[in-house]
Formats: C-alpha cells, sequence, structure tokens
C-alpha cells in the first residue's frame, strides 16, 4: 500500500486506532457506520462478526511489538472525540490543516 506513495518520496504517517472493546461494539451501532458500511446493518450477524475476529485474531500491536514505521503513533481513542483524535494526530506528526 505504501509503495506508490514511496516512489513519489511523500511522507507516509502511521496511525494505529485502538478503543476498549465495549466502545469499539457500541461505535458499530452508530448511525454514521450503519449509513456508510452496509454489512454492518444487520446488527446481530455484525457483532458475531466482530466477537469472532477480535476472538480469533490480535487486532493491535503490543507496547513491545517492534514496528518499521519511522513516522508511527499508536492513538486510544476510547475516550476521545474524532475531532480530538484529529486533533492529536495533527500535533504529533505536525500537520498543517487545509
Amino acid at each position: 500500500m505504501m509503495a506508490p506513495f514511496r516512489e513519489h518520496n511523500a511522507r507516509i504517517c502511521v496511525v494505529e486506532l485502538c478503543a476498549d472493546f465495549d466502545v469499539r461494539i457500541e461505535r458499530n451501532k452508530t448511525e454514521n457506520r450503519l449509513r456508510n458500511k452496509p454489512s454492518k446493518r444487520d446488527l446481530a450477524a455484525s457483532e458475531a462478526v466482530f466477537r469472532t475476529t477480535e476472538a480469533r485474531h490480535r487486532l493491535n500491536s503490543n507496547d513491545s511489538d517492534t514496528l518499521p514505521w519511522e513516522e508511527y503513533m499508536k492513538l486510544d481513542n476510547t475516550d476521545l472525540t474524532p475531532d480530538d483524535a484529529a486533533e492529536k494526530i495533527i500535533e504529533r506528526f505536525g500537520l498543517e490543516v487545509c
């Protein structure tokens, strides 16, 4: 995924978002998520897939993991609004907002 950006010497900033399991379950039911992700509209099926995936796979890195990106941040957005999360990302990477 990053190759086309590297080919053009673009800056690549990697952000890993994480949140508590129960918060993620609730966010899966929000109006915006349901409107934009048809697979989420069957709430029971969506939650079952979510729980199965969580049980079978590790979806976030561990703090002890060595990751290959120079510009990387892991952000726990459990208690953050989307705007607050965006602000933390902008600050961390010194981004300019247009």
